[in-house]
């Protein structure tokens, strides 16, 4: 398994097949994508992170979608990981996530990451918890 960034060829051959096994995939995030990676194997992409800008007081949002046939596999923390070391080198903060109510495999998982919970409300008509991170750092001013 290869976690990686792919070209814009790649992106036009291999995404559309990715995309129409995701059981419910997001909307109109393609224009606002920083940050992507994808879980490939062979030829064919099985997992993708991204990190978008959002219009709102939530700045970046994670989200992360694997094939069914591929998940249990650890995909879902290499690509948070992958995600995660870019965006913090680029300073994007705060990061933050909606993940569905019944989905604990993700929430342990940006738990484990550093999230946090905050709150619980209603995205396209379904329940979800917001989970938000912010990287505490210690100025250095040369003492």
């Amino acid at each position: 398994m290869d976690i990686r960034k792919i070209t814009d060829e790649e992106r036009t051959l291999l995404f559309p097949p990715f995309i129409k096994q995701i059981e419910d995939p997001p909307v109109h995030v393609e224009g606002n994508i920083l940050i992507e990676y994808f879980a490939l194997e062979d030829t064919q992409i099985v997992g993708w992170t991204f990190l978008r800008t959002l219009q709102t007081p939530f700045r970046y949002s994670v989200g992360i979608f694997i094939i069914k046939k591929e998940r249990g596999k650890g995909l879902r923390q290499k690509l948070l990981v992958a995600l995660l070391v870019e965006s913090d080198g680029k300073g994007m903060e705060p990061l933050f996530a909606s993940i569905l109510i019944g989905n604990i495999i993700s929430q342990k998982l940006f738990e484990k990451n550093g999230f946090k919970k905050l709150n619980e409300t209603i995205l396209a008509k379904k329940r979800v918890y917001r989970y938000q991170r912010i990287i505490e750092r210690i100025e250095k001013n040369g003492c």
